[in-house]
């Protein structure tokens, strides 16, 4: 297995996993996952993909998303990382603003 094939999907499960951590680990680290859409908008699609893809023109999350849901297409993939990277900044700030509100 490609090493950069292992850090990608560590990535996706550490930008998943962040509204979940302590908060105070959340309140220095809530906006990284930000860094991710302007990345891929730079690139034009994940860095990592030409790393541990080559060539190929499917992403790492839409081919394992394929695997679930066949008839997927790249389009979709990629609006479903979006709404995961967006929702996990939105979850994280709900929590802290709610943690602001409960020790006031």
């Amino acid at each position: 297995m490609n090493i950069f094939y292992i850090i990608h999907i560590l990535l996706v499960i550490f930008v998943i996993s962040i509204p979940f951590m302590p908060l105070h680990i959340v309140k220095k680290i809530f906006w990284l996952p930000l860094i991710f859409p302007m990345i891929w908008k730079i690139f034009g699609r994940c860095p990592l993909n030409d790393l541990h893809e080559g060539n190929s023109t499917d992403g790492c999350i839409h081919s394992i998303l394929q695997n679930m849901f066949p008839k997927l297409s790249r389009e979709n993939s990629n609006d479903i990382s979006h709404i995961f990277v967006f929702g996990t900044f939105i979850i994280s700030l709900y929590r802290i603003d709610k943690a602001k509100k409960y020790y006031r």
